[in-house]
């Protein structure tokens, strides 16, 4: 069973300047939330680690969003590979907007 997640779907894509300003963008967006969560006093472990999940997710759709329709296709490649590896994450992570 390999170790591959969804970080790694988008690994080996070669970004347009335009894209790499914008996952920058998204990447800068989505940490300031997850220092903000990490921060609340608030919130208890479970609670902490649910919130930071979902911002990984939300920042995964959004660097998705960025990509061209062929970039798209092999990320949506690796998902479907990976998860035929591993039949557990197919509870975990479904694709990006398929």
């Amino acid at each position: 069973m390999s170790n591959a997640g969804p970080e790694d779907d988008f690994a080996g894509l070669i970004y347009s300047d335009e894209q790499k300003a914008e996952i920058d963008k998204i990447h800068r967006d989505i940490e300031s939330h997850k220092v903000v969560i990490a921060k609340d006093t608030t919130l208890d472990a479970d609670q902490k680690s649910a919130m930071l999940f979902g911002y990984t997710r939300i920042e995964y759709g959004r660097i998705f969003q960025v990509l061209s329709l062929e970039q798209q296709k092999q990320v949506r490649q690796k998902i479907l590979a990976r998860k035929a590896e591993d039949p557990a994450a197919k509870k975990r992570q479904p694709p990006p907007n398929s």
